[in-house]
Formats: C-alpha cells, structure tokens, sequence
C-alpha cells in the first residue's frame, strides 16, 4: 500500500479522510508531484469488498475468536498467510501458515490449544516445556527445527529449541530484562502519542515489538517498533 500527499486547489472541494483515490495511469514514483490524468475521489468501499475473506485455519477455531484480519506474502520459503486473531479475553495472538500447514502462533499468551496445535505430539509433554506458565511463540522452522518461547512461574524467558525429531538442541533461560525492546507501557505510550489506538502486543523479540493497532485512518495495522522507540514499519491488514 502506498500513500500520496494531494494537495487541494484554494477554493477546491474538500475530500473526506476515507476517500480513496482512483487514477487512469499509473501512479507517480516517490517524491513526484502528482500531474494529469486527474484524480478522481470516491467513498471507501465496505470493509472487504472485492477481497475474499481468508478462511481461519482449523486448529484455532475452537478459541472464540472475536476479530479475524489476515495478511498475505510471498517469501523465499513460499507463500504465507498471516492471520491476526482477538480472542473473548482482549489478547491477540498471531498465526502463520504455509501450504495449509499452522507454523507459528505467537502472542502475550498463546492458548495451549494453539501452541500444542502446532507442537509434534511427542512433545506436547515434553520436561522443558513443563517449565512454561506462559508460552509467548510456537513455530516450526523451514527445516524442520520446533522453537519455543515463554516465561516461567518466576518471570524468568525461557527459549527451547529441538530438531525434527523432538531432540533438544539448546535451553536457554534468562531474565525478561535481558531484552532491549521497550517494555509494554513504552510501546502503548509510543504508539498513542502517534495517533494509535486499540494497541494490543503480539510478539516481543531482542530489540523489537510487534503490536496490533488501528492507525489515524482508522486501518487495522501490525506495527513494529525498535528499541530506540521509532516505528520502523507498519503493514495494513485485510479485514
């Protein structure tokens, strides 16, 4: 998605913040003025029209989802849908798929459910994992390799990671302080200052945070903000 600055004649109808525009060539490249054929403003279309709604994957249709946005990309490994989930409680969790397959689910707390939908049955018991009050991710990487995230009963991040045999590979635990990424507050702070509202976290990682959020147009976006507390993106996600 790009954004293009118009600028409105002295005198010129105003244009409504949810207009979108419409133009019979291609658009300018970055930085241009915007020159003729001229643009022609029409009312945002209904939330998903034209764009087929993306199915929930199956193994998280028994966690009473309240909101389904859904991102689609295509990267060296394929393409992905990314599917952004509000649950009864508030929390949001994030789900990717590949070929059908559920590789990742990631969150503040990701419903056992979920993270054992993804996990190979042999370790849904496995004695490290029994270490985890909280599982924050889940995922299942290209080769094959099962990492897992969360915190323990004392505060402590715990990162686990097996082969594709469920053999453990590495153990790691640190305290949550060893991050650099803004803490929660920070973020929320950040992103309100910004226009943001309705932010939930949905992934913390060294020296990042991902959060859901409904951005000054009023777009349901994934926004991502480093440890020096800029944004240093923001992806728009379908309905």
């Amino acid at each position: 998605m790009k954004r293009i600055l118009v600028m409105v004649a002295v005198g010129g109808a105003l244009i409504a913040p949810t207009a979108r525009a419409q133009m019979a060539a291609p658009g300018p490249p970055p930085g241009a003025m915007l020159a003729p054929p001229p643009v022609v403003f029409a009312a945002a279309p209904a939330s998903g029209a034209g764009t087929p709604a993306a199915a929930l994957p199956p193994e998280l249709k028994g966690l009473g989802v309240q909101q389904h946005h859904v991102r689609r990309e295509s990267g060296r490994h394929g393409a992905e849908e990314h599917h952004y989930l509000r649950l009864g409680d508030g929390r949001w969790i994030r789900a990717k798929v590949r070929a059908t397959r559920l590789i990742e689910v990631q969150g503040e707390a990701v419903p056992p459910t979920a993270a054992q939908a993804v996990l190979p049955p042999s370790l849904h018991r496995a004695r490290e994992l029994a270490q985890l009050k909280v599982i924050t991710e889940v995922s299942i990487k290209p080769r094959g390799e099962i990492s897992v995230e969360g915190k323990a009963g004392d505060g402590s991040r715990i990162e686990v990671e097996y082969d594709r045999l469920a053999r453990l590979l590495k153990y790691e635990r640190a305290h949550e302080s060893d991050r650099h990424s803004l803490t929660d507050m920070q973020v929320r702070e950040l992103l309100v200052a910004l226009k943001y509202r309705d932010v939930a976290i949905v992934h913390r990682g060294r020296r990042y945070v991902d959060a859901i959020a409904i951005n000054a147009y009023a777009e349901r976006v994934e926004v991502r903000i480093n440890d020096r507390g800029t944004v240093d993106r923001e992806r728009m996600l379908a309905p």
